[in-house]
């Protein structure tokens, strides 16, 4: 998972089409999902709001690694061209941006263009991944959503 570092940027290129939102808690040193209060959801239950994240398969440049990338809620409102290509974003470059020194300052997204030259590697399976990384069985397909302008649905504010 790759969080821009305390006020640098990184330059990444999308392989997916679409980001996958959804909302999660950070506790105990990690993120984990939020499944509702109503699904035993562990951060819920600790007292904390579920914040919205989408994550990007992409390829980090210019070492093309391939990362996926996060990008916060507020990155995403604030990114009219990212909300407009979503659905359409595989060879867009774009940057991510933390706004601050502190590692939770905000973070900005900024789309620089297309990306022309050799083709791109494939993307991965999004749910998978976060599967792994989140250390979980299965994800509901109703986690997946876009940020609305309430916050999180109210199943999933402490």
């Amino acid at each position: 998972m790759l969080y821009p570092p305390a006020g640098q940027g990184v330059n990444l290129v999308a392989l997916d089409n679409s980001i996958f939102g959804t909302d999660s808690h950070w506790y105990d040193g990690r993120a984990f999902p939020c499944f509702g209060i109503d699904l035993d959801c562990e951060g819920c239950k600790h007292g904390q709001v579920a914040r919205w994240y989408g994550y990007l398969p992409s390829l980090w440049l210019p070492s093309k690694t391939k990362v996926l990338a996060c990008i916060s809620e507020g990155a995403f409102r604030e990114c009219l061209k990212l909300q407009s290509l979503n659905g359409s974003l595989r060879g867009w470059q774009y940057r991510l941006e933390r706004m601050g020194q502190g590692k939770t300052a905000p973070v900005r997204c900024v789309i620089t263009g297309p990306r022309h030259g050799e083709p791109l590697p494939p993307s991965w399976d999004i749910r998978a991944a976060l599967m792994t990384l989140w250390r979980v069985d299965s994800l509901p397909k109703s986690l997946q959503r876009e940020p609305s302008a309430d916050g999180p649905p109210p199943d999933r504010q402490a």
